[in-house]
């Protein structure tokens, strides 16, 4: 949401905001590479969608990489980096979500 969340917690509490919340977010993960090794792998590519509330809706093109590994029997995202180019867009996508 442009910064850094670091900490299993911090990250579950902000996705936790989002989805609890009146906001309706929709994405396609699209144009995809995925790079693969013995026990991780990243996938690369684009998100598209829309993230709309009470007041605005915005249309979300963002470049994301994310990036799991298997670790006792479990898959799971240990990183996800998304990036939206469109600095106007960004602020009004913070605002937004505050």
């Amino acid at each position: 949401m442009g910064g850094i969340i670091r900490g299993i917690n911090n990250i579950s509490n902000l996705y936790n905001k989002i989805f609890t919340s009146k906001a309706n977010v929709w994405v396609e993960f699209y144009d995809i590479v995925s790079y693969q090794l013995n026990e991780c792998v990243v996938f690369a590519g684009r998100e598209k969608g829309s993230f709309s509330n009470d007041k605005d809706t915005i249309e979300l093109n963002i470049r994301t990489t994310r990036f799991f590994a298997y670790f006792k029997g479990n898959w799971g995202q240990i990183h996800h980096h998304g990036s939206i180019d469109d600095s106007e867009l960004l602020k009004k996508y913070q605002a937004a979500v505050k």
